[in-house]
């Protein structure tokens, strides 16, 4: 193994575009991956990017007749164009594999500002080896492209650092990877509003360049979220509207009753293979499932036009009252959500209804390792955070504020997962003193 880096890096050492080539070895191990993953038909959420690309396409986002935003159109605008040449879905899927092996070349290239090419391989060889960033590689789901998202706006925030004389145009990539971040996961829309007032008052107590560039970014990436946001509001008469499948999420997160853990549950087919299980689920939760989803009898099955016609705004404004209901008079069974909601982002457990199955040891295994060097990173730079270089801290913060919020919805670890180019960024300057200098 040595010899195989070193080799590589001598190669590197040559021509520093070689990193392409080095990491071929990922591109076709994602590439079996997603070939061997794929399936006839659509499962998990495929469905609803393959519905919102045609819906693009057709020149409109949601249905006429009602509102149906559950997912942010970023995905979808990429999808389209593909769609729309005739190519099949299992081409598309195969953009995953490229996804996560372009993330590893960009992180490398993001690692060598600041470290030696040796050491930046060998981390970056680490995040190739984060197998639960496979998960969703045979599907079209968000996640490899998120992923890929992540590492450019890493990438593009270093080279913003980097710059002696910061170019507009790389404030305007770095907002450009803001939008579609948010276009794609409409929870980061949240974030960047939190960011902007965060770096705001930064600003204002550190009067640095690079602060305000990355705020002029911020605000940027926001305006470029504007025709949706836009969109939004001509069809549902509210401000900063994102989308209309959070009511339902803080719902089961709020849930008061033993058993359950603030997971989202599948209300459309039985929740247990014991009858008297599924009767105290309903009497649980049918009467509210029932005046708000417009579906008196539960577990049965709803096709694709059912499940739209049965979303609007009013229905999520529902779900968020009585959500907020559960949490005034249980707040303590909340708290408990939340430390399940933690644990099921980073360890796949507990789930509602559901027996523990050795499948979280998938989670378990690689992230306690990395929980255990981001802690040992934190207790070691946060004294020495005034020397720490801006990208670091500023992308720590994102990623904080984005973990927290998701943290607070019912929470799985692909919306931890897709933080793990920036947390693996912290990892290496964690373990910084195998490493030369960084730039201060």
């Amino acid at each position: 193994m040595g010899k195989l880096l070193q080799s590589a890096v001598s190669s590197l050492n040559r021509n520093s575009n070689n990193i392409f080539v080095v990491l071929l070895p990922f591109l076709l191990l994602y590439g079996l991956l997603v070939f061997f993953g794929m399936k006839e038909g659509l499962r998990k959420d495929e469905w609803r990017y393959v519905y919102y690309a045609n819906q693009l396409l057709q020149g409109k986002y949601s249905p006429d007749h009602t509102i149906f935003l559950w997912n942010g159109p970023g995905y979808p605008l990429f999808l389209a164009p593909f769609m729309a040449l005739g190519l099949p879905l299992g081409l598309l899927k195969m953009l995953n594999a490229f996804f996560l092996y372009l993330s590893l070349v960009y992180f490398y290239k993001s690692l060598t500002v600041f470290f030696s090419r040796y050491f930046s391989l060998i981390i970056t060889v680490a995040l190739g080896a984060y197998w639960p960033a496979y998960e969703m590689l045979p599907y079209l789901m968000t996640e490899p492209f998120v992923i890929f998202l992540m590492t450019l706006l890493l990438w593009s925030t270093v080279k913003l650092y980097d710059q002696e004389n910061t170019k507009k145009a790389s404030i305007i990539m770095l907002a450009f990877l803001f939008s579609m971040i948010a276009l794609t996961k409409v929870i980061f829309g949240y974030v960047l509003l939190v960011m902007m007032l965060i770096t705001l008052v930064w600003y204002l107590v550190k009067k640095k360049p690079m602060i305000a560039n990355a705020g002029k970014a911020i605000v940027l990436g926001l305006i470029f979220c504007l025709p949706y946001l836009i969109y939004t509001y001509t069809i549902s008469g509210k401000l900063f509207y994102w989308g209309n499948a959070g009511g339902m999420q803080l719902y089961w997160m709020s849930t008061p009753y033993e058993g359950e853990f603030g997971d989202w549950i599948n209300f459309t087919s039985p929740v247990s293979k014991d009858n008297e299980v599924n009767d105290i689920f309903k009497a649980r939760h049918g009467k509210i499932i029932n005046e708000l989803f417009n579906y008196p009898n539960l577990f049965e099955k709803i096709d694709q036009e059912g499940l739209i016609n049965r979303s609007n705004i009013y229905q999520d404004e529902g779900f968020k009252k009585y959500a907020f209901a559960n949490i005034r008079a249980y707040p303590g069974k909340f708290l408990g959500n939340w430390a399940a909601n933690i644990s099921r982002m980073l360890f796949d457990f507990p789930y509602s209804y559901k027996a523990k199955k050795l499948r979280f040891l998938k989670h378990l295994i690689p992230n306690v390792f990395l929980l255990a060097i981001l802690v040992f990173g934190l207790v070691k730079l946060v004294p020495e955070r005034h020397k720490l270089p801006f990208p670091l801290v500023f992308l720590m913060v994102f990623v904080a504020i984005y973990l927290a919020g998701s943290s607070l919805l019912s929470a799985y670890p692909r919306q931890f997962y897709i933080t793990a180019p920036i947390l693996t960024f912290w990892v290496a300057f964690g373990i910084r003193p195998f490493t030369k200098t960084y730039k201060q």
